[in-house]
C-alpha cells in the first residue's frame, strides 16, 4: 500500500472508514514516517476531561489510542487512562474509549 490521499486522512478524521481500511492505515503508518506524522498532528487534541478524570498529562500514544496520567476525583488517586482512538474525549460517553 502506498501513502492515503488526503481524502483517505479526511474520511478517517471524519470516523467513516471501515474497520478494515483504518487497520490498513495504521500498518502502513507503522512504517511510514511521514503517515505516522501526519496521523499524530491530526488527532493530537489534549483533553482536559475524560468522564470524571482530570487529565494530568499524555503518559505515551500507540496506534490504538493515547494514555494519560489523570486523577480519580471519587478514589483521591492518580490513575492511568487508555483513550482509544476515534473515541470521543468529551467525558460524555460513559466509559467507552477507555
Amino acid at each position: 500500500m502506498g501513502c492515503p490521499g488526503p481524502d483517505v486522512f479526511h474520511e478517517l478524521v471524519a470516523g467513516r472508514l471501515p474497520h478494515g481500511e483504518r487497520e490498513t492505515i495504521a500498518d502502513h503508518a507503522g512504517s511510514c514516517d511521514e503517515c505516522r506524522a501526519v496521523l499524530g498532528a491530526l488527532f493530537d487534541v489534549e483533553p482536559e476531561k475524560v468522564d470524571r478524570y482530570t487529565i494530568a498529562k499524555r503518559i505515551g500514544a500507540g496506534a490504538m489510542g493515547t494514555v494519560y496520567e489523570a486523577h480519580d476525583p471519587e478514589l483521591d488517586r492518580k490513575v492511568a487512562i487508555k483513550v482509544l482512538q476515534g473515541k470521543e474525549a468529551s467525558g460524555s460517553s460513559g466509559g467507552d474509549g477507555y
